[in-house]
């Protein structure tokens, strides 16, 4: 159905078409939601398919990367896909416009994407509403998909007033969510992903640590890291008791232009990331290793499983490929 529209979609600016599929996902006939509930219970059912997060289990190993329902607006719509895992968010403490238009872009070639979001979204209170309702609906059923929340800053707080922010947002969120992954590594934001060095790093996690009370954390890094800032970080998510670490955000390629890409262009500069992690972490179950950035065929996915890794998140490939590709992947480990 998707391969149907999509001609249509990549003539429309990359932002308002994904606006629009959010806006018509709510006619969806019900025989379609019908067949795709029912592969997602045969999925869910699957004990091979089961991957860990902290003391979290999670159902299946493929997942949705913050940034594709990022107002928890789809919360229905995802359930009845084969999915481990829904991460909503960047949410910001308030509504946030984010950067001026257009700030989204098809890299059709490369099958990769631009954004220059920069947060954009209906702010906490809108978004917890939401997730709440969804939690009424469905409660905490067990071998459901996750609910993570990704949070962040507002663009004009400071960096040194930053944990604060991210120390309310775990609060506020850690009665519906399953666990809270912080973004420190969005290239949109002024001066953002200076959080990620030690000067910031540890007292924003050990503030959102207090705040949450024991909900699992996961940070999500950049992939324009060094090797060495890599081991800093790994070395502090074990001190800190931090449950694991997403690899990666999107990168800055300048002869691109300005903003942040993912997608296949992403995919060799986070494997890097990806593979040193999971030499650092092997042999540590405690520890998870999420793999999020460009992923787009099976064989990849499969490489990242047998290291080690645990969860993949998917964004970019969904847009090339549409949901889909879900039962690709559930075919294509099946066989």
């Amino acid at each position: 159905m998707y391969h149907l529209i999509r001609p249509l979609l990549f003539k429309m600016d990359a932002e308002d078409a994904h606006e629009f599929i959010k806006k018509s996902i709510a006619s969806l006939p019900s025989t379609y939601r019908f067949f795709c509930r029912e592969n997602y219970s045969k999925a869910q059912k699957d004990l091979r398919f089961t991957q860990k997060i902290g003391d979290l289990v999670c159902p299946y190993p493929v997942g949705i990367a913050a940034g594709l329902d990022k107002n928890a607006e789809m919360m229905d719509f995802w359930r009845h896909f084969p999915l481990g895992q829904i991460e909503v968010g960047t949410v910001t403490v308030r509504p946030q416009e984010g950067n001026p238009r257009p700030r989204l872009f098809r890299l059709k070639e490369e099958q990769s994407l631009l954004n220059r979001m920069g947060f954009n979204n209906d702010g906490s209170d809108i978004v917890l509403e939401r997730l709440e309702r969804y939690r009424h609906r469905y409660g905490w059923k067990s071998g459901g998909p996750l609910i993570g929340v990704n949070i962040g800053k507002n663009k004009e707080t400071s960096l040194e007033a930053a944990h604060r922010e991210y120390a309310l947002l775990a609060q506020k969120f850690k009665g519906v969510a399953d666990y809270i992954a912080i973004n420190i590594s969005s290239p949109n934001t002024s001066d953002l992903r200076n959080l990620q060095s030690a000067d910031y790093l540890e007292n924003l996690l050990e503030k959102v640590k207090e705040k949450a009370e024991g909900k699992t954390l996961l940070l999500k890094i950049s992939p324009d890291l060094t090797l060495q800032e890599v081991d800093e970080i790994f070395s502090l998510c074990q001190r800190m008791k931090v449950s694991g670490i997403i690899v990666t955000n999107t990168t800055i390629i300048k002869e691109v232009g300005v903003g942040g890409v993912s997608g296949k262009m992403l995919f060799e500069r986070a494997k890097i990331i990806r593979q040193h992690l999971l030499e650092l972490n092997k042999g540590n179950e405690q520890f998870s290793i999420i793999g999020s950035g460009g992923f787009s065929k099976v064989e990849e996915m499969k490489d990242f499983w047998e290291k080690g890794g645990s969860l993949i998140q998917l964004y970019s490939a969904l847009i090339y490929e549409g949901p889909g590709i879900f039962e690709k992947i559930r075919s294509c480990m099946l066989s």
